[in-house]
This record gives C-alpha cells, sequence and structure tokens, in this order.
C-alpha cells in the first residue's frame, strides 16, 4: 500500500541499473530545482557497477535522498516499490540516464495547484548521444489550452512517445484508481500501459507546452536497444486488453494508439531474425484480432496511422496483410448492414 499522509510537495522516483556514467548529473538536475520541498526515492534495482555507491553519496549528503537497495526486479517493480515509499502530493519519475531542468517541478507543481490537475504534462527535449551525433530535438504537442481537459479531447497524445517522465501525476489519483506499474515477464516498455491507464482515469490533465526534461537517446536506430523483438508488439496486445477490461472503444484514442502499435510493430520486424519470425507473426495476428481498428477508421485521426504504410515504413508482406483484412471486415460489416 502507497503511504496516505503527505510530507512534501513533489516525490521524484528514480529507477536505477548500471547507469553510472549518466547518474550523477540526473541527480544533479534534480537537487538544483528551485523548488526545494520534494524528496528523491532512488531504487537500485541490482546494479553491478557504481551505481549504488553513487546513489548512497548523493543521500549522505541531502537528506531529502532515500535509497533502496535490492536484487534485480525489473523497472515496473521498482518503480512500485518507490510508489509505496512516496509521500509527495505529486509524483514525478525521472529516468536515471536523463536529466531535468531547473524549474521543472515547481512549474509543474504551480500549474497542477492552479487547476487542481490529475496530471500536468510538458514537452520534452529528445537528446541523441551517441559517439556519431549529439543533437537535441524538441519534443510538443500542438495543444493550446488554458484549462484542463480529458484524453477524449486530446487523445493524439496517445500517438507520441509515452513520455511519463515529463509529467507529474497526483499521488492521490493514482492511489484512487489503483494504478501502478504492471511487471511483465518479458521486460521493457512497461511505462505503456501506466501512461494509457493513467490518461485513460485522468478527469483534469493539463498541459504545459514547454520542455524542461532531457530524454537521452545513446542509439541511433530505436531497435537497437530491443533485447526481445517480441516485446513491442506485447506491450500493444496488453494496451488492447487494458482497453477492453475498461470497455474504451473511443474511435480516437483507438487512431491515435493504433498509429503507435503500427510503429511498435515495425520495430518489431526491424529487431527480428529468422529464428523469431514466426513467434512475431502470430502476435501481429493477435494484436490484429485486439485492435478494433474498425472502429478507429471512424475517427479524423485514422488516415494519420495509414500515412505509415504510405510512406514505406512496413515491409510489403505485412501492408498487404493488414490491407486485406481490412477490407474483408469493412465488406462484411456492409453486408451486415444490408
Amino acid at each position: 500500500m502507497q503511504k496516505s499522509s503527505t510530507t512534501c510537495k513533489i516525490s521524484a522516483i528514480v529507477p536505477v541499473f548500471n547507469v553510472e556514467n549518466y547518474l550523477g548529473q540526473c541527480l544533479d538536475s534534480i537537487s538544483r530545482q528551485t523548488l526545494k520541498d520534494f524528496e528523491v526515492i532512488i531504487v537500485n534495482d541490482g546494479s553491478d557497477d557504481s551505481s549504488p555507491k553513487i546513489c548512497d553519496n548523493y543521500a549522505k549528503r541531502d537528506c531529502r535522498i532515500k535509497v533502496f537497495h535490492r536484487d534485480n526486479g525489473g523497472y515496473a517493480s521498482a518503480c512500485n516499490l518507490a510508489l509505496e515509499n512516496c509521500s509527495g502530493d505529486y509524483i514525478a519519475l525521472v529516468e536515471p540516464d536523463d536529466f531535468i531542468d531547473e524549474r521543472m517541478f515547481e512549474d509543474l507543481y504551480v500549474a497542477a495547484k492552479n487547476f487542481n490537475a490529475d496530471i500536468v504534462k510538458s514537452a520534452f527535449w529528445e537528446l541523441t548521444d551517441t559517439a556519431r551525433r549529439r543533437s537535441e530535438k524538441l519534443r510538443s504537442l500542438t495543444i493550446k489550452e488554458t484549462e484542463t481537459f480529458d484524453i477524449g479531447k486530446h487523445p493524439e497524445i496517445f500517438a507520441r512517445h509515452p513520455s511519463i517522465w515529463s509529467c507529474i501525476y497526483k499521488r492521490k489519483f493514482l492511489q484512487d484508481n489503483k494504478i501502478n506499474f504492471k511487471p511483465e515477464k518479458i521486460r521493457g516498455w512497461e511505462d505503456n500501459l501506466f501512461q494509457v491507464a493513467t490518461m485513460c482515469a485522468a478527469k483534469r490533465i493539463f498541459y504545459i507546452d514547454k520542455a524542461y526534461y532531457h530524454w537521452r537517446k545513446t542509439y541511433l536506430l530505436d531497435y537497437e536497444k530491443i533485447s526481445t523483438p517480441q516485446m513491442p508488439i506485447l506491450r500493444s496486445i496488453e494496451i488492447c486488453a487494458f482497453l477492453k477490461s475498461k470497455n474504451i472503444s473511443n474511435p480516437d484514442i483507438l487512431a491515435c494508439l493504433l498509429r503507435r502499435s503500427l510503429v511498435y510493430l515495425k520495430l518489431s520486424f526491424e529487431a527480428a531474425s529468422l529464428k523469431n519470425l514466426s513467434s512475431i507473426l502470430q502476435l501481429t495476428r493477435r494484436w490484429y484480432a485486439a485492435a478494433q481498428i474498425p472502429k478507429a477508421s471512424r475517427s479524423k485521426f485514422f488516415k494519420n496511422s495509414l500515412r505509415l504504410f504510405a510512406a514505406g515504413k512496413f515491409p510489403p508482406f505485412l501492408c498487404a496483410f493488414f490491407k486485406i483484412k481490412l477490407l474483408v471486415k469493412k465488406f462484411s460489416a456492409t453486408l451486415k448492414l444490408r
């Protein structure tokens, strides 16, 4: 169970695993926040480099930093352990190889209190940091709201990177809706379901069109970081199952999540070898059966999803598979109407 009492304004969760090269920059950026009333909950998830020592050194220097050491259990369970030990009014997540601007906590917290928001989301910087390239690109949304909204009004949030770390979340909102991270047998990208669950449950979302968070990518091609090719498709299947369990069938929400799923399918096929191609094809069929594509096709966002095909982003046989399946479903629906 999460703590019920509030002792600070923001609890920052930092799950750590073998990030000795970047951890200092991350913790320094948190320590320099202009909002001083916060705590940092670090979970060292079985690191075997110098990360545990770095965590302990920062905790000795700053009483707001608490460190939990444990055997490796994965990102999701590490975040859950941190959630159980948070006492802040709002929750922030900071990846240990990223860093944040000094006004992030203050600006997002002020907005959260002014609008009584369940979630405050901001733009972010995508930092490509490799031996061949170092560049930064702004990632923002075309949301021009001066009040809070729900995901039904701006489902395009789902068409972009989950970026759960560019938000703060009201802790009571997470508790009341029993939202946490779901550990999976095949680990990776557990932030996807957390994002969908929080955004779908939130009644009051506020967006700040300013970037504070620097998301570091140490690779040029997205599929380079995928250890298990089946993982991206599995995350999409889990999201489909969640939507069904909550009876969510809004065409705009489905269409925007469809775009993300198609990107994930592409990454799975790019990371696949002949050895696991059959498994990925089977998962693709499972995903297609659960994705509510005919309902998504009613949305104004549907064409944006299909542009991925038009741009030649997928293998020809996969494009043919989807087009034939969609035509059959549409034809069948037409016959039923008659």
